[in-house]
């Protein structure tokens, strides 16, 4: 089976439940296998505890392997809220940057492995930390610190993905320079283009405009650090999922 058609069967009921609030009241209700990943709170409390995929003392996987615990790994990220591109049993990049928000969101240094660290963590997991104390119900949270952002629908973390930001270098462009900083401060999207859209500074997939010429979007390079002119970039995978969630006067919080 293709790439996309794996995607597709994975996260097809995702993409609806991000869209409307109302499918994620029907999936808290039921218990629907394509809100396993969007009810976090509330599966989490109400799980027994995960098993580790079957194994007391699970191995190290490491990105580029194949396994059925791989596989695993994948299902409880995705219970968990994150998007790991699909639930093959290959460790690929979009598994590694699921893991490496998984990571950083548990304390952890971003890594392209699972170690002891790291099972212990997926099963005792924490939660993103908020960063506004009374959030509207529909929000983007940044965490400019930890290079992490979550997205809130019915004030639940429903998607954690990892990040790349400013990069603080000095860069010029069209006859100015500045520093690569992203904004801090509270903001909503404005402006979204639903396709690849070329600025001055390169090609951004799917921005959804916050601040002046700053947007989230997806990107084929979102290293585990801050490597961006400014905006804020997610993998391409993400942003499939995530761009139809931003509608236009979401809030968007960015903080250290």
């Amino acid at each position: 089976m293709g790439r996309a058609a794996r995607r597709g069967g994975v996260f097809a009921a995702g993409l609806a439940v991000l869209a409307t609030g109302a499918a994620v009241q029907a999936q808290a209700a039921h218990g629907e296998r394509a809100g396993a990943g969007l009810t976090v709170a509330a599966r989490q409390a109400a799980a027994p505890p995960w098993n580790t995929c079957g194994h007391s003392d699970p191995p190290v996987l490491r990105a580029g392997m194949e396994s059925e615990l791989v596989a695993c790994v994948k299902r409880r990220l995705v219970k968990l809220g994150y998007d790991p591109g699909s639930y093959s049993e290959h460790y690929d990049d979009e598994t590694r940057q699921a893991i490496w928000a998984f990571q950083k969101v548990n304390g952890q240094r971003a890594r392209d492995r699972v170690d002891a660290a790291t099972w212990r963590a997926l099963a005792h997991p924490r939660a993103p930390r908020k960063l506004v104390s009374r959030g509207a119900a529909r929000r983007v949270e940044i965490n400019l610190s930890k290079q992490v952002l979550t997205f809130y629908l019915g004030h639940r973390p429903v998607l954690i993905t990892h990040i790349s930001t400013g990069s603080g270098r000095r860069f010029c462009s069209q006859g100015w320079c500045r520093r690569a900083r992203t904004p801090v401060g509270d903001f909503r999207v404005y402006r979204r283009v639903p396709r690849w859209e070329r600025s001055p500074l390169g090609y951004m997939y799917k921005p959804a405009y916050f601040h002046g010429g700053y947007a989230v979007h997806g990107s084929v390079s979102v290293p585990p650090y801050p490597d961006s002119h400014g905006c804020v970039r997610v993998p391409l995978h993400v942003s499939e999922r995530l761009f139809p969630a931003l509608h236009i006067g979401t809030r968007v919080h960015l903080r250290r």
